[in-house]
């Protein structure tokens, strides 16, 4: 049986591939693909659906959640599900803060925080942080409203 890859972007292949490359980095980066091969065989599928502009979703038939006017939350939200896979911290700080160069520890805040209210705003169970990059769970089907 094969599994297919989900298509990731250019970015997340060069960040992955660094990490595999570096020593420091590459034990975390084997767990990852350790983890993300073995969830992908076992995951039970979850509906996420997303508004067009990420104001609001709403998982399986469950009540629509309303993002209102957080915008970053709403970037965070789009960039998650536009591409299934995983999305670093630099990649969502450069969809969450387009155009904006913020110090690294403050980057981290700013990310940890806005992750922090879209996973108080329902999204928990299928957000994952691997020590690597941010993802929707596997088995998460996204669509789009």
């Amino acid at each position: 049986m094969s599994h297919a890859l989900p298509a990731w972007t250019t970015a997340a292949l060069t960040d992955l591939a660094c990490a595999l490359r570096d020593p420091t980095r590459r034990p975390r980066a084997e767990r990852w693909l350790a983890s993300w091969t073995a969830s992908t065989a076992t995951a039970s599928p979850v509906i996420l659906t997303v508004a067009a502009d990420g104001s609001r979703f709403r998982i399986g038939d469950g009540e629509w959640r309303d993002l209102g006017r957080r915008r970053v939350q709403r970037r965070l939200l789009l960039r998650l599900t536009r591409e299934p896979g995983p999305v670093s911290a630099g990649q969502l700080m450069a969809s969450g803060w387009p155009g904006e160069r913020v110090q690294p520890t403050s980057a981290r805040n700013r990310l940890h925080v806005a992750l922090s209210r879209l996973r108080r705003a329902g999204l928990a169970d299928l957000l994952e942080f691997d020590g690597f990059a941010w993802r929707l769970r596997a088995g998460v089907v996204v669509e789009s409203a």
